[in-house]
Protein backbone atom coordinates (compact mmCIF):
# COMPACT_ATOMS: atom_id res chain seq x y z
CA UNK A 1 0.00 0.00 0.00
CA UNK A 2 2.64 2.70 0.69
CA UNK A 3 4.33 1.37 -2.28
CA UNK A 4 1.22 2.47 -4.26
CA UNK A 5 1.04 5.47 -2.37
CA UNK A 6 4.21 6.74 -2.92
CA UNK A 7 3.42 6.01 -6.99
CA UNK A 8 0.88 8.55 -6.56
CA UNK A 9 2.58 11.50 -4.58
CA UNK A 10 5.47 10.53 -7.69
CA UNK A 11 3.41 11.49 -10.69
CA UNK A 12 3.21 15.48 -9.96
CA UNK A 13 6.86 15.18 -9.35
CA UNK A 14 7.92 13.71 -12.32
CA UNK A 15 5.59 16.74 -13.82
CA UNK A 16 7.90 19.15 -11.85
CA UNK A 17 10.64 17.54 -13.20
CA UNK A 18 9.89 18.13 -16.79
CA UNK A 19 8.25 21.37 -16.26
CA UNK A 20 12.21 22.08 -14.61
CA UNK A 21 13.58 20.55 -17.57
CA UNK A 22 11.37 22.75 -20.03
CA UNK A 23 12.50 26.00 -18.28
CA UNK A 24 16.38 25.24 -18.78
CA UNK A 25 15.19 24.26 -22.88
CA UNK A 26 13.06 27.36 -23.02
CA UNK A 27 15.56 29.78 -21.22
CA UNK A 28 18.50 28.26 -23.06
CA UNK A 29 16.53 28.65 -25.83
CA UNK A 30 15.58 32.19 -25.74
CA UNK A 31 19.69 32.90 -24.75
CA UNK A 32 20.34 31.83 -28.03
CA UNK A 33 17.38 33.43 -30.29
CA UNK A 34 18.36 36.46 -28.71
CA UNK A 35 22.31 36.34 -29.31
CA UNK A 36 21.54 35.04 -33.02
CA UNK A 37 19.11 37.41 -34.07
CA UNK A 38 17.94 39.85 -31.20
CA UNK A 39 14.84 38.16 -30.92
CA UNK A 40 13.54 37.04 -27.82
CA UNK A 41 11.37 34.41 -26.44
CA UNK A 42 7.33 36.42 -26.02
CA UNK A 43 6.72 35.94 -21.98
CA UNK A 44 9.94 33.63 -21.12
CA UNK A 45 10.30 35.10 -17.76
CA UNK A 46 7.02 35.08 -16.82
CA UNK A 47 6.35 31.37 -17.86
CA UNK A 48 9.64 30.74 -15.93
CA UNK A 49 8.08 32.23 -12.69
CA UNK A 50 5.07 30.15 -13.05
CA UNK A 51 7.01 27.14 -14.00
CA UNK A 52 9.16 27.52 -10.82
CA UNK A 53 5.91 28.12 -8.92
CA UNK A 54 4.38 24.57 -10.40
CA UNK A 55 7.59 22.71 -10.00
CA UNK A 56 7.77 23.77 -5.86
CA UNK A 57 4.15 22.95 -5.20
CA UNK A 58 3.95 19.76 -7.48
CA UNK A 59 6.89 18.06 -6.10
CA UNK A 60 6.04 19.17 -2.61
CA UNK A 61 3.84 15.95 -1.51
CA UNK A 62 6.86 13.79 -2.92
CA UNK A 63 9.53 14.98 -1.21
CA UNK A 64 7.72 15.23 2.48
CA UNK A 65 6.81 11.44 1.52
CA UNK A 66 10.54 11.01 0.89
CA UNK A 67 11.58 12.74 4.09
CA UNK A 68 13.37 15.51 1.77
CA UNK A 69 11.55 18.70 3.11
CA UNK A 70 13.00 21.59 4.15
CA UNK A 71 13.08 20.79 8.45
CA UNK A 72 14.63 22.07 11.15
CA UNK A 73 16.11 19.12 13.70
CA UNK A 74 17.32 21.41 16.56
CA UNK A 75 15.35 20.03 19.21
CA UNK A 76 14.31 16.55 18.21
CA UNK A 77 18.03 14.68 17.71
CA UNK A 78 18.61 15.92 21.90
CA UNK A 79 15.48 14.70 23.19
CA UNK A 80 15.11 10.96 24.33
CA UNK A 81 13.57 8.82 21.47
CA UNK A 82 10.04 8.85 23.24
CA UNK A 83 9.87 12.50 23.62
CA UNK A 84 11.72 12.61 20.01
CA UNK A 85 8.85 10.59 18.75
CA UNK A 86 6.25 13.61 20.34
CA UNK A 87 8.08 16.67 19.24
CA UNK A 88 7.46 14.47 15.63
CA UNK A 89 4.49 13.91 16.40
CA UNK A 90 3.25 17.46 16.71
CA UNK A 91 5.33 18.59 13.87
CA UNK A 92 3.05 16.09 11.51
CA UNK A 93 -0.16 17.63 13.60
CA UNK A 94 0.66 21.18 12.99
CA UNK A 95 1.90 19.93 9.42
CA UNK A 96 -1.58 18.72 8.98
CA UNK A 97 -3.45 21.39 10.32
CA UNK A 98 -1.62 23.80 8.09
CA UNK A 99 -1.95 21.95 4.73
CA UNK A 100 -5.64 21.77 5.76
CA UNK A 101 -6.05 25.46 6.06
CA UNK A 102 -4.26 25.90 3.08
CA UNK A 103 -6.23 23.58 0.89
CA UNK A 104 -9.53 25.23 2.04
CA UNK A 105 -8.55 28.33 1.68
CA UNK A 106 -6.66 27.70 -2.08
CA UNK A 107 -10.25 26.65 -2.58
CA UNK A 108 -11.89 30.12 -1.42
CA UNK A 109 -9.16 32.11 -3.36
CA UNK A 110 -9.99 30.21 -6.38
CA UNK A 111 -13.61 30.38 -6.24
CA UNK A 112 -13.45 33.95 -5.81
CA UNK A 113 -11.31 34.74 -8.62
CA UNK A 114 -13.55 32.72 -10.65
CA UNK A 115 -16.38 34.83 -9.74
CA UNK A 116 -14.82 38.19 -10.12
CA UNK A 117 -13.28 37.20 -13.42
CA UNK A 118 -9.74 38.49 -12.60
CA UNK A 119 -7.34 38.25 -15.06
CA UNK A 120 -3.06 37.84 -14.69
CA UNK A 121 -2.25 40.57 -17.28
CA UNK A 122 1.63 40.93 -17.84
CA UNK A 123 3.52 39.99 -20.62
CA UNK A 124 1.08 37.36 -21.18
CA UNK A 125 -2.47 37.12 -19.96
CA UNK A 126 -4.66 33.93 -18.50
CA UNK A 127 -7.09 33.62 -15.35
CA UNK A 128 -6.23 34.41 -11.84
CA UNK A 129 -7.79 31.15 -10.93
CA UNK A 130 -5.49 29.49 -13.18
CA UNK A 131 -3.09 29.58 -10.48
CA UNK A 132 -4.68 28.26 -7.84
CA UNK A 133 -6.12 24.75 -9.48
CA UNK A 134 -2.69 23.36 -9.00
CA UNK A 135 -2.70 24.15 -4.65
CA UNK A 136 -5.50 22.16 -4.40
CA UNK A 137 -4.16 18.85 -5.25
CA UNK A 138 -0.55 19.63 -3.18
CA UNK A 139 -2.58 20.57 -0.21
CA UNK A 140 -5.27 17.40 -0.33
CA UNK A 141 -1.80 15.13 -0.75
CA UNK A 142 0.23 16.94 1.37
CA UNK A 143 -2.24 16.53 4.38
CA UNK A 144 -2.85 13.05 3.14
CA UNK A 145 0.64 12.51 3.76
CA UNK A 146 1.17 14.75 7.13
CA UNK A 147 -2.08 12.21 8.30
CA UNK A 148 -0.19 8.88 7.34
CA UNK A 149 3.12 10.35 9.04
CA UNK A 150 0.97 11.33 12.08
CA UNK A 151 -0.80 7.74 12.57
CA UNK A 152 1.50 5.71 10.60
CA UNK A 153 3.52 2.97 13.00
CA UNK A 154 6.48 2.25 10.89
CA UNK A 155 8.49 5.32 10.78
CA UNK A 156 12.02 5.35 10.46
CA UNK A 157 14.08 6.42 13.16
CA UNK A 158 15.74 9.78 11.33
CA UNK A 159 13.00 11.18 8.53
CA UNK A 160 10.33 8.85 9.02
CA UNK A 161 10.66 8.77 5.08
CA UNK A 162 9.98 5.26 3.30
CA UNK A 163 13.17 6.38 1.14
Amino acid sequence: MLRGWGMVLAAPAALAGAIVLAMVLAVTASVALRAATGADIHGIVEWTEIGLYLSAVLAAPWLLFHGKHIRADLLAPALPRPFARIVEAAADLVGLAVSVVLLWQSWDVMLDAIASGAMIRRTVSFPEWWLSVPLLPCFALLSAEFARRLFSATRADDTRSVA
